[in-house]
């Protein structure tokens, strides 16, 4: 037994250890913490190391290099252009805001950070409410671009009950609407938004487009009558001038269908694009139907003081009024109406009119800043039914016999060519500064590429002067021509091409019989300016037709062969070496004089030398027609000249004959004839799906001088 002694003695050795080995825990306590943070230490660096590593990574694709500001504007144009009002509807994950953001975190950061990317909103078929108002309030406070468009084959009473929740849903953000699109099967369904767009205590003040279109074609109008009600000018409709809000921006209007006076005259004001859609009907008129009128049209673009494009598409009013006469009394006619003057309009289109109608119609349009006139005539087969729409009794005798556009430099005209009232329909208007000329045959009669043109519907290019009043083009620099056929007839393609001396693009496509037409590009002659030869460039000699040429293009010219296109760029570039291949030999070493050489005054003015008559002199009443560039032509008879600068003007300002511009490269005599001695090469040469021209031909090019070739097979 210890002793108390013993027992103290044992407590105090225990004591001690406890106290070695607390200390102990303690120091590995120490050491266990220090390892943690540590190993945490490590983790944190591991992980970040990870992260820089994958953003490191994503820096090989170059679209990671863009900062958020640059990528944002991107998201922004890829929704811009997916909004495409045609579409058809589509599923939630296919809009272009909802696809970016399910990329990666930065792109969703980015696409939620820029609230206009949300601002492109479809209404198509059978919409989400829920997903409608995600977008409203990822959109912020930014304009709104909004698409509504019913589905097909849908009830009215649906029809009516979208149309509804969808104003309840836009009536809080109205004022937020930059651009509204709104497709509806029947008037009842427009009439709700038509009156949404009427009320005086809404301001669309971030308003910029708006198309209001009913899909059914003639629609009746049987319980929306107040569509209709709104339909004669002048009684429940005017335009106050005074009136106009200063909050109002409209400046596109697009309407199909929809009768013209229904909505506020201040969203006429400052229009600078109208498109108009009014299909002609084969019903007869009654109170349901609306009647599309040459009057209300009139009267409607009267107040479009601003107006820079007219658009008709498919659209031809009824010819209900005849043109005023100036010289007449007042009183005389209530049916006749002075023409309407659009001081800013510079373009027109309108598509399927018939060849009587686009000058009845242009000659109540005053347009002196007209700068481009597009132009689809329609095949009077087609429709022969719409001979009732332009009676014989509403043709004025007042209209201007000749309509002179001098500012027009652009004309696209698209017309059949075995119709020839349809080709002649541009034969009572004068385009004496026209730079830019499109033609297109609308027949198309080839049943494949490589046959030949059926004989049931002709498509051979008419002579220009069938097409134009006056066919000297002088100013003409780009033509392209869309599938016609050219002739291999004596003087045919030099009778197209001589009228354009400062032609320098030729664009043809699905044209048949190319080779006809460019084989006189090809074609040499000796200049002689006063009996002088003039010095020819090294390797090149003159040529007969468009010295300025520098561009030529072909799509689907499938009988077109590189030889043709060869002979033409030598004519013109020459080798490349400096020596011309097959170039003209001196004369008396193989070759005769040329017996009509093309002089100065030939080439630019179309006058003959009195020494090609056999004799001395002539005075002016008995010279030779004249010729432009080596071709004759027919000069104009006096009175029909003076018809035309006595004609009063209606279409375009002054009417008078046009005179050629202080700039027309047709004054300058000497320099032209010196640009048909050494021609401009050719640079630029395209061919596009042409089946017997393969890339190795076109490479034979760049060989001669052609600094641009572009080959494109059948797609």
């Amino acid at each position: 037994m210890l002793g108390l002694t013993d027992v103290e003695k044992e407590l105090a050795v225990i004591q001690a250890k406890l106290e070695l080995l607390r200390a102990q825990e303690e120091e590995y306590e120490s050491l266990i913490a220090d390892i943690t943070g540590r190993r945490d230490s490590v983790t944190r660096d591991i992980e970040a190391l990870e992260r820089k590593g994958k953003s490191i990574a994503a820096m090989r694709i170059p679209v990671n290099w863009l900062p958020n500001e640059i990528l944002g504007q991107i998201f922004l144009c890829l929704t811009e252009k997916e909004w495409n009002p045609d579409a058809p509807s589509s599923p939630l994950l296919t809009d272009p805001p909802i696809t970016v953001s399910h990329v990666s975190q930065r792109w969703r950061a980015v696409a939620l950070s820029t609230p206009y990317v949300w601002s492109f909103i479809h209404f198509r078929g059978r919409w989400n409410e829920a997903r409608v108002r995600i977008f409203l309030s990822r959109s912020q406070c930014s304009p709104l671009e909004i698409i509504y468009r019913v589905a097909r084959r849908t009830e009215l009473v649906v029809e009516m009950e979208e149309v509804r929740r969808f104003l309840d849903i836009l009536g809080p953000v109205l004022a937020r609407l930059k651009r509204l699109n709104v497709y509806t099967l029947t008037p009842d369904a427009m009439w709700p938004i038509v009156q949404t767009l009427n009320q005086p205590t809404r301001r669309f003040s971030n308003l910029r487009s708006l198309t209001l279109s009913i899909r059914t074609f003639d629609p009746t109008y049987t319980t929306a009558g107040g569509l209709l009600a709104n339909n004669q000018p002048g009684e429940l409709y005017t335009f106050s001038r005074t009136a106009i809000p200063f909050w109002s921006h409209l400046t596109s209007l697009t309407l199909e269908e929809l009768p013209l006076f229904n909505l506020p005259h201040y969203f006429l004001a400052k229009l600078t694009y109208l498109e108009l859609c009014h299909p002609p009907r084969k019903t007869r008129p009654s109170r349901t139907r609306y009647q599309f009128r040459l009057s209300s049209l009139l009267h409607f673009l009267s107040a479009t003081a601003v107006l820079e494009e007219l658009t008709l598409n498919n659209t031809v009013p009824i010819f209900d009024i005849t043109l005023a006469d100036e010289d007449a009394p007042s009183n005389t006619s209530s049916a006749a109406t002075p023409p309407v003057k659009l001081p800013c309009l510079k373009a027109i289109s309108w598509t399927f009119p018939l060849f009587g109608e686009v000058y009845h119609l242009l000659s109540f349009i005053n347009t002196p800043a007209l700068e481009k006139i597009d132009i689809w005539v329609e095949d009077r087969t087609e429709a022969s039914w719409r001979t009732s729409q332009h009676p014989p009794s509403s043709q004025p005798a007042s209209q201007p016999t000749v309509i002179d556009y001098p500012s027009v430099e652009e004309l696209c005209f698209q017309c059949p060519t075995g119709d020839e009232c349809s080709i002649s329909s541009l034969r009572k208007f004068t385009f004496p500064n026209l730079r830019r000329l499109e033609l297109t045959n609308t027949i198309r009669s080839f049943g494949s590429s490589k046959q030949k043109p059926s004989s049931e519907t002709p498509r051979a290019f008419p002579r220009v002067e069938t097409i134009f009043r006056d066919p000297r083009l002088f100013l003409l620099t780009h033509l392209t021509v869309s599938n016609f056929e050219f002739k291999a007839e004596h003087g045919r393609a030099e009778s197209v091409l001589g009228y354009m001396p400062a032609l320098t693009s030729l664009s043809l496509e699905s044209c048949f019989g190319t080779a006809n037409l460019i084989k006189v590009l090809g074609e040499r002659c000796t200049v002689d300016v006063h009996g002088a030869k003039v010095p020819r460039r090294a390797g090149r000699s003159g040529v007969r037709v468009c010295p300025r040429l520098e561009a030529l293009s072909f799509w689907g010219c499938d009988d077109l062969r590189i030889g043709s296109l060869i002979q033409v760029v030598l004519a013109r570039n020459g080798d490349v070496n400096g020596a011309e291949r097959g170039e003209l030999a001196p004369i008396g070493v193989g070759r005769e004089p040329d017996p009509h050489p093309v002089t100065s005054t030939d080439a630019i003015t179309g006058a003959e030398s009195t020494s090609e008559k056999g004799t001395g002199g002539g005075n002016a009443e008995t010279a030779t027609p004249p010729r432009v560039m080596g071709r004759k032509i027919r000069p104009l008879r006096r009175t029909a000249m003076r018809q035309v600068s006595s004609t009063a003007p209606f279409g375009a300002g002054e009417l008078h004959p046009p005179a050629p511009s202080s700039q027309s490269p047709i004054l300058d005599f000497f320099s032209l004839a010196h640009e048909v001695a050494q021609p401009s090469p050719i640079l630029y040469t395209r061919i596009h799906g042409c089946a017997l021209i393969c890339q190795q031909d076109s490479v034979c090019l760049k060989e001669l001088g052609v600094t641009d070739v572009v080959w494109l097979g059948d797609e």
